[in-house]
């Protein structure tokens, strides 16, 4: 799968990922529903190379997955969830 240059390599018990994979790691963090198509062109790299990569980061467990973070105290619903 991993048709780019740079591949996530393991050292020991953890992964070296290249300067990419950890361009891609910044955005996703900024904002993990940045579409694809997005972080390709503020990282100049195509969409299909940075789906590629996030799903080699996920198959190695680097991405575990993504939340939801929720203000509870903006909320008013009689006390109830």
């Amino acid at each position: 799968m991993m048709a780019y240059k740079t591949k996530i390599v393991r050292k020991g018990s953890k992964y070296v990922l290249d300067e990419m994979n950890m361009k891609i790691l910044d955005e996703l963090i900024g904002d993990a529903r940045t579409p694809k198509m997005e972080i390709g062109k503020r990282l100049n790299l195509a969409r299909s190379s940075v789906k590629e990569r996030i799903e080699d980061m996920e198959a190695a467990g680097i991405i575990e997955g993504y939340t939801v973070l929720i203000n509870w105290d903006l909320i008013d619903n009689g006390g109830k969830r």
